[in-house]
């Protein structure tokens, strides 16, 4: 800096100024982000890594870590070796949003000393879908639902799920006898048939056994 005098004389002052604060001109930020897995359904107590990939090393957390909506603030693994890589973890949790796949919204804010901030807040493509509502089933009804059935004859066993959409899973019986093959859907409503076979056990009234999963 100079400063000049009516007659052109200068003051001229050229140096380091000491007490002085330091200067970080270079805004940090986020360069890439990544799912892993990538790709998939993740349902309840499932989990998925999300690595930002910052334009310097030595970054800290800012006030925002959210993914799919929830604080993953308390979730970052130790940065990697190149100081430059940061992994949250996501777990699902009952109840939490349900998110189709490449659409999962990561809000993580990393900051540097001098608290600029390097900010990710977009939906993440190539990350899996969230289904993080399990269903449930709300009723059971048989018909008939009263008399005795013989052999040759069928009781009709429905249930009503909080959803529609649903398979068989690996268990369904009724009184002990396979009944997958016997699905039929409407809606919300998931119908098994239970055909009574000679040497099927005997059932007293209203204690009909049925596990369907």
């Amino acid at each position: 800096i100079a400063l000049v005098d009516a007659a052109g004389n200068e003051a001229l002052f050229d140096a380091n100024l000491t007490s002085s604060p330091s200067i970080d001109a270079n805004t940090p930020s986020v360069e890439s982000a990544t799912a892993t897995p990538s790709s998939g359904t993740l349902h309840v107590g499932q989990s998925v890594d999300v690595t930002l990939t910052a334009s310097e090393s030595g970054l800290g957390v800012g006030a925002t870590a959210t993914i799919n909506g929830v604080d993953a603030l308390g979730t970052l693994h130790t940065p990697l070796s190149n100081g430059v890589e940061h992994t949250f973890t996501y777990t699902v949790a009952e109840g939490d949003a349900d998110r189709a796949a490449d659409a999962l919204p990561v809000n993580i804010a990393l900051v540097d000393a001098a608290g600029n901030e390097a900010a990710f807040d977009a939906n993440l493509t190539s990350s899996p879908s969230i289904d993080a509502n399990t269903p449930s089933v709300e009723s059971a009804s048989a018909t008939p639902s009263s008399g005795t059935l013989h052999v040759g004859q069928s009781v009709n066993v429905t249930l009503t799920a909080s959803e529609r959409g649903l398979a068989a899973g690996a268990t369904a019986t009724i009184n002990g006898v396979d009944v997958r093959g016997t699905l039929s859907a409407s809606g919300a409503e998931y119908t098994f048939t239970y055909t009574v076979g000679r040497g099927d056990a005997d059932r007293a009234a209203d204690a009909l056994p049925v596990d369907i999963a």
